[in-house]
């Protein structure tokens, strides 16, 4: 598949993530881990999304950090208002399976969370779109 093609893939499963972000914003039934959990795959799609693009190999991984850092070394500046967005990393795995965010007593800022996700998204299509 064509780099391209594989971003434009990336972007859209990102947007279906950020279609459920915003439907289950203010609905407190829904658990901030299963919402966290959407939050951080919308960033990992985009993030691969950027890679995909400039044709950077990565593994399957689900580390924010990880993909920012093969980014970074390719020479593609991350904006330091979106950098936070890596703080979600633990929500595809850990919080979903263990009882360790519920017991912190944290709360997330969703709707803090869901616009640095689209300010990276914003990024991204400059990014894509130069």
């Amino acid at each position: 598949m064509k780099p391209r093609d594989l971003s434009i893939r990336f972007l859209s499963k990102a947007s279906q993530d950020e279609l459920v972000l915003d439907k289950l914003l203010e609905d407190l039934e829904v658990s901030d881990e299963v919402w966290g959990f959407h939050a951080q795959q919308a960033a990992e799609k985009l993030f691969k999304a950027v890679l995909s693009f400039h044709s950077i190999r990565f593994r399957k991984t689900h580390d924010l950090t990880e993909l920012m850092d093969f980014l970074i070394d390719y020479g593609i500046q991350i904006p330091d208002d979106i950098a936070e967005i890596r703080e979600l990393t633990p929500f595809a795995v850990e919080y979903r399976y263990d009882d360790l965010f519920s017991e912190s007593g944290d709360n997330l800022n969703r709707k803090q969370i869901r616009e640095l996700i689209q300010k990276m998204r914003v990024w991204v299509n400059i990014q894509i779109n130069q």
